[in-house]
């Protein structure tokens, strides 16, 4: 999909259609983890209309791996309002990938 939005970037494609192929697909699968600016981890929750890079997250843990909680802000984040941002997506566990830690995995899971 990353490539896909480069290519219609510089016109190799138009961009309408990899729009309508955004609405059906997604840059950010529901449920997929990513890691955020701030170092934290995060469960896509939905994308944010047309803002593809920009879901609506479920932060899980800070960048010390301690569970998210209200205290240090909201735990569901819309990331286009936000100064944070997803800097990559991390791997599905259960896929040929390289696992996730137990914590990671435990925390998606509350």
């Amino acid at each position: 999909m990353e490539c896909l939005l480069k290519l219609a970037k510089q016109r190799c494609f138009d961009g309408r259609v990899v729009r309508h192929l955004l609405h059906l697909l997604t840059l950010f699968p529901l449920n997929s983890l990513v890691t955020l600016s701030d170092g934290g981890i995060a469960q896509v929750l939905r994308r944010d209309g047309e803002n593809y890079e920009a879901p609506i997250v479920k932060r899980l843990s800070d960048s010390e791996g301690n569970a998210a909680s209200d205290k240090d802000g909201p735990v569901v984040v819309k990331l286009g309002e936000s100064d944070l941002r997803i800097v990559h997506a991390l791997p599905t566990p259960g896929r040929d990938e390289i696992a996730l830690s137990e914590r990671i995995v435990a925390l998606s899971h509350r």
